[in-house]
């Protein structure tokens, strides 16, 4: 027969055992995420820069010598878009897993993508290797961001599961955004 405290150490190990599978598969989930995220960073990145081939840059002329046309907005519109997108990727790139930098990556992308669209309609551009070159990126694209969406939901699953919920709030893992 086992005594009380034979029990409570068996019980004990029992726990801390389980308390490191578990810290394990929490550190295992967030880098995982780390690493989705990286690839889609990675994927963005390169199609920014596939863009800045592909699209003439605005001209600046000085202070407003001609008056804007469609033509002229488009481009200048892309290019802020652009700078929007990389600046909320670099802030997400240091914080990837937070709701709030996620949040502003995904409004950027958003304008980004109609800024493009609005160059598409412009004829100052080769329509079909621009159209062609952004299918290919958005098919690369959307699956480095359906990585990242379910490497998400898989760690904010794991984050709010009990009894994991306790030592992910201990040791401060959160729930993260996804896009």
């Amino acid at each position: 027969m086992l005594t009380t405290s034979v029990l409570g150490w068996l019980l004990l190990g029992v726990l801390v055992f389980w308390a490191v599978g578990a810290y394990n598969r929490l550190v295992r989930l967030r880098s995982a995420a780390l690493l989705a995220f990286g690839a889609l960073d990675a994927q963005w990145l390169r199609h920014a820069e596939l863009l800045s081939v592909a699209v003439p840059a605005p001209e600046s002329d000085g202070p407003a010598e001609r008056p804007a046309t469609p033509e002229s907005v488009a481009p200048t519109a892309l290019a802020a878009a652009s700078a929007q997108l990389m600046a909320s990727l670099a802030v997400a790139r240091s914080r990837p897993l937070e709701r709030d930098a996620i949040a502003a990556l995904a409004a950027a992308r958003s304008v980004w993508d109609m800024a493009w669209a609005q160059v598409l309609g412009q004829g100052d551009v080769d329509r079909a290797s621009a159209q062609q070159r952004w299918e290919l990126w958005a098919t690369q694209a959307e699956a480095a961001q359906s990585q990242f969406n379910s490497a998400i939901r898989q760690h904010n699953l794991a984050v709010s599961q009990f009894p994991a919920v306790v030592l992910a709030r201990l040791f401060g893992f959160r729930p993260a955004g996804s896009l």
